[in-house]
């Protein structure tokens, strides 16, 4: 009997390590998720111990009952195994344990414990099952009674997750056809869930369902976003949310539906015409592109005027300085890149002084990849029309010349930018002889290079020994390496100072509401859209001699320019709304140029008081002597200043004029980079459009800033008005004019550099 205590207390010993280890575990879980999957599977890792060591407890049984007939050791152990097994399917058996139970409290305190964690183990397992039950039907119904902001994200994937998680207001739910697996891991995560096979017919019912809501209640808004990571099944989605809304408009119409339910569909650019035929649906669908939201944010963030200093840009007229090089090197060529090539040329225009004349500087981009960058059907659909259909190419002089009669046009614009193609393998010796040829040409300019060529370790890999080989070259501060990275993570290894600047990351460009739906670009494209609709009617009502506008004249202004901001009916207000958004994102280069830049306001943390410059101040700074006059009004409260440039007798050589023109050249090769091509002046003299047609994407005003002043003398002749009248060049003044009043009221100071 002796031996038997023994067993009987090691067994209790043993089990209570065994159930302690287990309580610290699911009580040290981070989340829920953790201590859900360590009570669901109680049958595996630690959990399973409990099955073994029931074994001993069996054999103590069965050894005692069967001692006097001197049983078989081996044959007690296996059927103790047996009788263990049984637990597994919660068979607690006693017949086999009483004898040793009668004769032992210590065993019959062992096995009762044993039996109490089992059982344990098996509460807890329905419990949880329960609880999940519960919690899916209590969140799903609470979400369907919500009559506040309410989010729709279809599709069960990584980047959606992360979406989900950055929703911080309201109600929100997941709906994709998953498994009971995955179901468990949404739980697990606190994500509210549907599981539907028919996921176009789900999101139009949901949508139907919010539309009736948010009309009746005349408050709130359903934001859905769809991606499913299949092109086909978001087109397909967005087909059917579209009809839906067609059908409930005429139904049910609503002005304002555009502010109140807000579609995100991604898509990949490579369907880009596809998707653009359905995003119009009264404002409410928007086409989300990842890879424009990540160039976006880095060409905002690192324009390539950060890299430039006081050597190299005469601050006081926001020209280049002479024999400035200026080059972008792109390792890779695939979706990132190419999205960062086309925004980084539409915002990042250089104009330099020679002799007496203003030119623009362009800034030379080097492809590294296998595949020739003009090898690619929406590129030459877009930026590189212009240049297929009026240049060719002069092997004597190496570049681009006019192949059209230049007698037929406006002032042809220069391309705005040089492209040089390198089909090197990056394990080839040539590629860092290449490099160091263009670390060379920018010693008296910038360089800045983008690795997005492979996985993301590939990407950091390459970054690090580049930023070490051009640090033996003797790298100055005007080289800036970047590493594509999709996903923030703790894993990285801390980056030394001035090694690379990792950039792409998803989850805080694409992956986060705030950016999806209310994104710095946004606030300043909008704000700036509608300040131009205002502009443009005082400065009507001034030459026209009318009466400044009331505030309810106002108010009438700047909501039918929102709603053609959302709506963007047709192809010429996609392209008034997007030349809106190039402009702002070309603001901190413009401010860099002039010596200034543009920081959050309680932002500053480079030890500088967080006072920026008064907008005197930004005015004598910025302009001098040459001052624009301010349309003023009243608008809720509000006092609103608006640049009044009425005469077209402009300043030259002053800093608003050097502006001006590099504003024009930054216009110029955004519509370029749309696929426009200019007009030719029989079409601007003679035809209805006057040589603007969105249609067949010709551009009156695509021209040399000289053009624009022929542009306005033709305009004379045929409307018969005045030069100011008819005069465009005012536009291109307008944006630094207003700047400080858009940025303060935005939340931003201007400071000095």
């Amino acid at each position: 009997m002796f031996y038997y205590t023994l067993g009987s207390i090691a067994v209790i010993v043993i089990l209570t390590l065994w159930a302690g280890s287990i309580a610290l575990q699911i009580i040290r879980s981070d989340s829920r998720g953790e201590r859900i999957d360590k009570i669901r599977n109680f049958k595996k890792g630690k959990f399973l111990a409990i099955y073994p060591i029931a074994i001993p407890i069996y054999f103590m049984a069965i050894l005692y009952g069967k001692e006097l007939s001197k049983a078989n050791i081996f044959e007690c152990f296996l059927e103790a195994i047996t009788k263990a097994a049984q637990l597994v399917s919660v068979r607690f058996a006693f017949s086999d344990l009483k004898g040793l139970m009668d004769a032992s409290f210590l065993f019959t305190v062992c096995v009762y414990y044993c039996y109490i964690l089992i059982l344990l183990n098996v509460v807890l397992f329905i419990l949880s099952l329960f609880m999940q039950f519960l919690w899916e039907h209590i969140s799903i119904l609470a979400y369907e009674r919500y009559h506040g902001d309410k989010y729709l994200v279809i599709g069960n994937n990584e980047g959606n997750r992360k979406l989900y998680a950055s929703i911080k207001t309201g109600k929100k739910a997941m709906v994709d056809n998953i498994s009971k697996e995955t179901a468990l891991e949404l739980y697990g995560l606190g994500i509210v869930n549907y599981t539907r096979e028919n996921l176009a017919k789900f999101a139009a019912g949901k949508l139907e369902e919010s539309y009736r809501q948010i009309v009746s209640d005349k408050a709130g808004k359903i934001s859905i976003v769809v991606n499913t990571e299949d092109d086909e099944e978001n087109l397909e989605i967005a087909m059917a949310l579209t009809k839906k809304l067609e059908t409930l408009e005429k139904e049910i119409p609503a002005d304002d539906i555009y502010s109140r339910i807000n579609i995100y569909i991604f898509g990949n650019p490579q369907f880009e015409s596809l998707y653009e035929e359905i995003t119009n649906a009264f404002g409410c669908i928007r086409l989300v592109d990842k890879y424009k939201k990540i160039a976006t944010k880095v060409a905002m963030e690192y324009p390539i005027a950060k890299f430039l200093s006081e050597e190299t840009v005469d601050y006081s007229a926001g020209l280049l300085k002479p024999d400035v090089n200026i080059n972008v090197v792109f390792l890779g060529f695939g979706d990132v890149n190419k999205q960062l090539f086309l925004t980084y040329a539409a915002t990042n225009q250089f104009i330099e002084k020679v002799g007496d004349e203003v030119k623009l500087k362009q800034v030379n981009y080097h492809f590294f990849d296998k595949e020739k960058a003009y090898h690619n059907k929406n590129l030459n659909n877009s930026f590189y029309r212009y240049r297929n259909e009026f240049y060719n190419f002069d092997k004597a002089s190496l570049d681009y010349k006019p192949m059209v009669n230049e007698e037929d046009y406006l002032p042809l614009p220069d391309l705005p930018s040089r492209e040089i193609y390198h089909p090197t393998d990056i394990n080839s010796p040539d590629f860092y002889r290449d490099i160091k040829k263009i670390v060379k040409a920018s010693e008296n300019g910038a360089m800045l290079v983008f690795v997005a060529y492979g996985s993301d370790l590939e990407n950091r890999d390459l970054a690090r020994k580049l930023s070490l080989m051009i640090n033996g070259w003797k790298k100055k501060d005007n080289v800036a390496i970047f590493a594509r990275k999709r996903m923030s993570d703790d894993d990285e290894p801390e980056i030394k100072k001035g090694e690379y600047i990792s950039f792409g990351l998803e989850d805080e460009a694409v992956f986060d509401m705030d950016n999806l739906d209310d994104s710095e670009e946004m606030r300043m494209t909008l704000y700036r859209h509608k300040s131009y609709a205002l502009e443009g009617e005082l400065r009507r009502r001034e030459l026209e001699g009318l009466p400044a506008p009331t505030e309810e004249e106002i108010d009438e202004i700047v909501k039918a320019s929102e709603k053609r901001w959302y709506v963007a009916d047709g192809l010429k207000e996609r392209s008034y709304r997007d030349s809106s958004r190039y402009a702002t994102m070309s603001l901190r280069a413009k401010l860099l140029m002039m010596g200034l830049d543009m920081v959050p306001k309680g932002a500053a943390d480079d030890g500088a008081a967080d006072v920026g410059l008064s907008r005197d101040e930004y005015v004598e700074s910025y302009a001098g002597a040459d001052k624009a006059d301010y349309y003023s009004i009243e608008y809720k409260g509000r006092k609103y200043e608006f640049s009044k440039r009425t005469s077209v007798d402009f300043m030259e050589d002053t800093k608003p004029y050097y502006m001006s023109i590099e504003e024009h050249f930054r216009w110029n090769a955004y519509i370029i980079s749309q696929g426009f091509v200019p007009a030719k002046l029989k079409r601007i003299k003679n035809g209805a459009d006057h040589g603007k047609n969105y249609t067949l994407r010709l551009h009156n005003n695509l021209t040399t800033y000289e053009g624009l002043k022929d542009y306005r003398r033709i305009m004379c002749e045929i409307n018969g008005g005045s030069e100011e009248e008819n005069d465009v060049i005012h536009y291109d003044y307008q944006i630094l004019d207003d700047v400080w009043q858009m940025l303060d009221n935005l939340g931003y100071n201007i400071r000095n550099r």
